[in-house]
């Protein structure tokens, strides 16, 4: 995963990660309890709140935090 640590855009890590996996959207959106269009406004967010993340960490099995301790 390339990242621009002066750049960080958190929504398109996630999505590359849920692409690398393969993970489904319907997997997704029962984990988050919300509709695919919630998930796809994820994916074009800069950034997004730590609980929210925590979730995404668990689901995608990646620490994402570690992106902005680099």
């Amino acid at each position: 995963m390339n990242i621009d640590f002066k750049d960080i855009h958190i929504g398109s890590l996630i999505k590359m990660r849920a692409d690398d996996i393969k993970i489904e959207m319907m997997r997704l959106c029962k984990f988050f309890q919300c509709t695919e269009k919630e998930i796809k406004e994820t994916y074009e967010r800069k950034s997004v709140e730590s609980e929210i993340l925590l979730r995404w960490c668990k689901v995608l099995d990646y620490d994402f935090f570690r992106v902005y301790t680099q």
